[in-house]
């Protein structure tokens, strides 16, 4: 039998053995979804690190390791944890045809937020011919490393960073005609509200018809906002490089602490920078429209989309457009676009029929964003086509960005007690968890608590538990007492808004006395089996007693009759004997006569 199992499970392995080689065999001749990952090979051209608030261009190499030839014509590489904290550009591939056993090279540059936390990122690769995709690979790795000698970028590092800028970009001139920039990037991972912009400006510079205080309102998360101020210059200023100061002030919730141990603080924060530029005060920029404004321009002084977005959700976006110019612009065309985001109610554009010289225009649009936009930072590009007193037709872009959220889905699997459990004894409960989102869930920590006694710690630190996978969680129970035992198994994480969600899986099962098998406490009696009739069991043993009581009477009857027989033969003998002795001496005496 056992030699019949082995023949046949060698002829199972060779069958299945002969399927596996036909499939690979076959000539894939038309162009797939999905190159089989044995047919593309992707490898780092040597170690690939980043710093925080760096930038690093690195490259890939990709082999066609199969027998037909494959081809793509661009490639888009996306990191998973968290996407919004990177800016990833890929330089163009065009179109690529890789014969079997060719290579080609792609390079591609990520740059890392400020705040970032310092570790090992996955990201992947994906190839694709004219929008299909050919290619994904697997999960490939890159280190974002401290900047040198400061730890204040850590992931809850809450701060901005300041920038600014002058029109005309050279220097300052003598007279109205300057204009002083801000932006404010907010490098923290929580909102910035209340934003005040104070500019200090040199001796001799000053604010035209203005404060040098600008209100910005709140930031989003890596958002950025900027504000402008008209500057004149004194003729009797001294010329050369000089100071300018800016401040920020705002409010910021700042969370300290992780797991937990979190909690926030609410206080005032504010930072400042210095700048340097030229002032030229000895001359004067004309103000002919010829000369210094020979192109008039619109640009986004502010905006806001009311924070985060949601996929699948609503949001206003808010845009307020200064003309920065001198001259009054005319049938201005404002319009949005951006992928992932449709408008609801309206067009994605709208008109301003005039904006004076330096006035701004506020206007709202409702938008959607798409249910399957993946979380990050979004861009959004504004254009904005305008004419001039003359009827000359002019442009200017610039881009605001949205920050997507996709809901976090953590759902909760087979939960598993014990079949069995004692009083004193360790017994196991078990939990498996998906992420079913499209974020991974941050700083993710499983514990359990209940009326009973814990031998070990039953924590586990998941850290970041990726999208689309699944973890399992065991803890040992000790009950204390016999009956009904209740616990909880308790999961906290870092949702995509950074606030902690706490789920809570009850469960409950009963335990019982251990008793020892050797004790000297009688067992308890089993109950009575059921079985064959006591009528039926009798009556076969009569049976079996009389079966047994006719072969033994048989047995000695038969020896009896034997008996009998020996002792009739033995007679029969002696009586022949006797008659033969006589019969013989009847002869001898009849002889001698």
């Amino acid at each position: 039998m056992k030699k019949m199992t082995s023949a046949r499970g060698i002829r199972m392995a060779a069958l299945l053995l002969a399927v596996i080689m036909a499939f690979f065999s076959v000539d894939v001749s038309v162009f797939a979804d999905s190159v089989a990952a044995t047919e593309l090979l992707v490898e780092k051209d040597g170690q690939q690190k980043v710093i925080q608030a760096g930038f690093e261009d690195f490259g890939l190499t990709v082999t066609n390791v199969s027998k037909r030839d494959i081809s793509y014509t661009d490639a888009v590489v996306n990191i998973d944890d968290p996407a919004k904290y990177f800016n990833i550009a890929v330089n163009p591939t065009g179109s690529v045809t890789l014969k079997p056993g060719e290579k080609s090279h792609i390079t591609f540059r990520i740059a890392a937020k400020k705040n970032v936390k310092a570790k090992n990122y996955q990201y992947y690769i994906t190839l694709k011919k004219d929008g299909e995709t050919v290619y994904r690979s697997q999960y490939l790795e890159f280190t974002l490393a401290e900047t040198t000698g400061t730890s204040q970028y850590a992931q809850y590092y809450d701060g901005a960073e300041l920038y600014a800028g002058i029109n005309p970009s050279d220097a300052l001139y003598a007279g109205d005609n300057n204009v002083f920039s801000v932006d404010v990037y907010n490098a923290s991972l929580n909102i910035l509200r209340n934003c005040q912009v104070t500019v200090k400006l040199p001796e001799g510079v000053t604010i035209k018809n203005g404060s040098n205080t600008a209100n910005v309102g709140y930031i989003d998360p890596l958002g950025t906002a900027n504000c402008s101020f008209k500057v004149s210059v004194d003729p009797k200023a001294e010329s050369g490089s000089k100071e300018f100061v800016v401040e920020l002030k705002a409010a910021a919730k700042i969370k300290n602490g992780s797991g937990d141990d979190v909690s926030y603080t609410d206080k005032d924060y504010s930072t400042s920078k210095t700048f340097y530029y030229l002032v030229n005060a000895s001359e004067k920029k004309s103000d002919d429209p010829a000369g210094s404004e020979t192109n008039p321009r619109l640009m986004v002084q502010n905006y806001s989309a009311g924070g985060s977005v949601a996929a699948g959700s609503t949001t206003n976006l808010t845009l307020t457009v200064k003309n920065t110019s001198k001259k009054n612009l005319y049938n201005t065309k404002v319009s949005v676009s951006g992928e992932g985001f449709v408008p609801v109610g309206s067009s994605n554009a709208y008109f301003i029929d005039k904006i004076g010289a330096g006035e701004v225009n506020t206007h709202t649009l409702t938008l959607r964003c798409d249910r399957n936009t993946e979380p990050g930072t979004k861009g959004l590009t504004v254009s904005m086509a305008y004419e001039d007193s003359k009827g000359s037709e002019l442009s200017s872009e610039d881009t605001v960005s949205i920050t997507v959220t996709q809901p976090s889905r953590l759902v909760i699997g087979d939960l598993t007690l014990p079949p069995e459990a004692y009083v004193g004894e360790e017994a196991c409960v078990s939990l498996k968890f998906y992420n079913m989102g499209k974020n991974a869930l941050a700083n993710l920590m499983v514990s359990v608590t209940g009326d009973f006694g814990q031998l070990q710690n039953n924590s586990n630190f998941v850290g970041n538990m990726a999208a689309g996978t699944d973890e399992d969680y065991e803890c040992y129970v000790v009950p204390n007492e016999v009956g009904t035992v209740e616990g909880t198994i308790r999961i906290q994480y870092d949702n995509e808004d950074g606030n902690i969600v706490i789920e809570e899986v009850p469960f409950s099962f009963e335990a019982t006395e251990y008793v020892d098998d050797f004790s000297d406490e009688p067992m308890p009696e089993e109950p009575e089996k059921k079985g064959v009739p006591k009528s039926v069991i009798i009556a076969g043993i009569v049976l079996v007693l009389l079966i047994v009581a006719a072969i033994v009477a048989k047995k000695i009857l038969k020896k009896r009759n034997d008996k009998k027989l020996e002792i009739a033969d033995a007679a029969f003998e002696a009586e022949h004997d006797s008659k033969k002795k006589e019969t013989t001496g009847d002869a001898g005496e009849n002889k001698e006569e």
